[in-house]
Formats: structure tokens, sequence, C-alpha cells
């Protein structure tokens, strides 16, 4: 692998590093994100992240693509979403739970736009790496989501069937990143086992859920300590 000099992360509020603060009843920036460890690790390179709050694959696709046009490209670029492609908007849901729904970028739109990414980053010379997802926890961002007056919970539950289908939806969308990783012969960051493998990771995510805690961005910066060097020295 040639020299890393240069490293870009595009993500969602995962690797931008939002964590609720219960105090506040407010999202706000960690106060130690899991890339501001990567970069206290790995202080001979430089990175840059251009995560962003609420971030789809789709919308990641077109970033990256101006981003490349415009010679910008780094080393090595690491890719993190799935958490928003994978959601579904839960206020129709409850307004029409007799009726289908699809997540916000359905599983095959979501593979094929990784795909697309990953030829756009060897193409520009950049070394692309998928990171997976870390795991969510259904009873909490149910209840998370359901505190809207217009989210009825007894037809979301309705159209469920039960509440671990959300955590099920997300597994699948964090495998399919897993298994098109291999399927294009690209490096995995697999962040998701180091949190299956807490019994209790669930203290690790914030009253909603679904973002990580100041406790558990640390987690994911170790993590992905330990992975990106495994991936750089190959």
């Amino acid at each position: 692998m040639k020299p890393i000099k240069t490293i870009d992360i595009w993500g969602d509020s995962i690797l931008k590093g939002i964590v609720y603060s219960d105090d506040e009843k407010k999202y706000r920036p960690a106060k130690l994100s899991a890339v501001k460890i990567l970069e206290e690790e790995f202080t001979d390179i430089t990175f840059k992240n251009y995560s962003r709050f609420g971030n789809t694959i789709n919308r990641g696709e077109e970033q990256i693509k101006r981003h490349i046009i415009s010679g910008k490209a780094a080393d090595m670029t690491i890719i993190e979403f799935g958490g928003n492609d994978c959601d579904f908007k839960w206020k129709d849901v409850s307004a029409a739970y007799l009726s289908e729904h699809i997540p916000n970028t359905t599983r095959n739109e979501y593979k094929e736009s990784i795909v697309k990414v990953i030829n756009l980053l060897r193409e520009s010379g950049s070394i692309p790496v998928i990171m997976n997802l870390p795991p969510i926890s259904a009873d909490k961002y149910f209840d998370w989501f359901c505190r809207d007056e217009e989210t009825d919970p007894e037809n979301v539950l309705r159209w469920l069937r039960e509440k671990q289908i959300i955590y099920r939806t997300q597994e699948l969308y964090s495998h399919t990143a897993d298994i098109t990783a291999k399927e294009l012969d690209t490096a995995l960051m697999d962040v998701r086992t180091s949190f299956l493998e807490i019994r209790n990771y669930s203290d690790y995510l914030c009253t909603d859920g679904i973002h990580l805690n100041e406790k558990g961005q640390k987690v994911l910066g170790e993590t992905m300590i330990e992975q990106l060097k495994k991936i750089i020295q190959g």
C-alpha cells in the first residue's frame, strides 16, 4: 500500500461526532469525538472530516463526486453511511399503518451507491475504506420518535409487528456494507463487532437510541484506530 498522508472521512452524524445532551435537550458535538481520537493517534496523517448530520449515501455520493472533480481526493477515504438510509418516515407510517412503506434509501439503492462511490474513489487514486454501522437500540429509538404527538406508537407497532424490526433493518444495511466490501475486495472498517461484544452496549447510546454518547464515541475512536492500523499495515 502506498504511504498514507491524507484521509478524507465521509459519513453522517456518527462520524460527525454528534451526541444528544439530556441536560441541554439538544444535539451537540461530542467533547471528544471518535475522529478527534483518531487524529490524536495518527499525528502524521492529515484528516478531513466531511461528515454531515442526516447524510444519506445518495447525498454522500454527490458530495464525493464533486469533491473528486475538484481534484481534492485524499490518499485514503473512509465512508460511513446507512443509519439515515435505513430509517423510515415514522409520521407517515403512523398515519397509514396499513400501507406499504420503504426506507429513505432502499437496500438495493444503498448498495448501488456504495459501489459507485468505491469506483469513483478508485478512479481518483484514493483508497476506499467502507465502515459498517454501530448497533442501535430498537426500544430506545421507538420511544424517541413516538414522542411526537403526530406519531401514534400503537399504529407504528401495528405496522412493525415487533419493535426489533427496527434493529434488524439497520443490521441488514450494516451487513450490506460488509458484503459489498467483500465483493469489491475493498477494505472494511468493522466497528460493529466491538459494540456487539459489549454486553450492555445500549449504555453507550444516547437517549434517542441511535447516536453514540460520549462513551460510545470513545469506543468508536479506539476501534477505528485498531482497524485503521490493520488496514494500513495490510
